[in-house]
């Protein structure tokens, strides 16, 4: 089916077939990790996050600015080892998360600043 100019979306998605592969096992060792970092750069920081992409949202996705609010706190190989016995460890994972939460805001203050 095709809606020509009706929709944003130029393609009949229920025909569409994508590239991506989720690694159930990938996805349940980072579970936990990935929720808390979200809640401390995105939840726990919510308003100043609102306004640096307001500041960025209409710019091309290369741009520095999108690329800097954009860029995550850890590499996939810092990833995968502070999701294992690190995350266990309530003192170190309460210490890391302050830290994001910390680092998130003041990116996000430069940003919404620039």
């Amino acid at each position: 089916m095709n809606f020509g100019n009706k929709t944003a979306v130029p393609f009949d998605p229920f025909q569409w077939h994508g590239g991506f592969v989720y690694n159930a096992e990938k996805g349940s060792q980072r579970w936990t990790l990935l929720n808390d970092l979200i809640g401390s750069v995105v939840i726990d920081n919510h308003r100043e996050l609102v306004t640096a992409w307001d500041r960025v949202r209409k710019r091309a996705p290369d741009d520095p600015l999108v690329r800097e609010l954009t860029r995550p706190p850890f590499s996939e190989k810092e990833g995968r080892r502070l999701a294992g016995e690190e995350w266990l460890k309530p003192e170190q994972r309460a210490k890391i998360r302050a830290l994001w939460s910390a680092e998130a805001r003041k990116r996000y203050s430069a940003i919404a600043g620039r």
